[in-house]
């Protein structure tokens, strides 16, 4: 069996919108943000798949794009980060992020 990556969130049209305004595609990645904001990023990813980083690290450096209080929900859920490099994220299983994998991994046979 292979896995792939099927977003629950983004399948049932969910979104997490953070008290301060930012947008998150679901808990899981909300929650990173803030680590990545503060923590020292070699440190957060110590042990893990470091090579995937950067789908956080594009959004958190473009993160005021992401935000409510800045642009209209339409327009951020049509965002590159939202749009592009997170699904494409999913395409390749071993290049997914790995709170996706953790949290949103099936087996394409199911």
């Amino acid at each position: 069996m292979s896995k792939c990556i099927s977003c629950e969130w983004k399948n049932d049209e969910l979104v997490i919108v953070n008290p301060d305004g930012q947008v998150f595609p679901c808990c899981y990645l909300s929650n990173m943000a803030y680590k990545f904001d503060n923590t020292d990023i070699e440190e957060l990813y110590k042990g893990k798949e470091s090579k995937n980083k950067h789908i956080m690290k594009k959004y958190m450096d473009n993160k005021d794009d992401y935000n409510i209080y800045k642009n209209p929900l339409s327009k951020i859920l049509k965002g590159k980060w939202f749009d592009e490099t997170l699904p494409q994220s999913w395409e390749n299983y071993d290049d997914a992020y790995y709170k996706c994998k953790k949290y949103c991994t099936v087996n394409e046979d199911d």
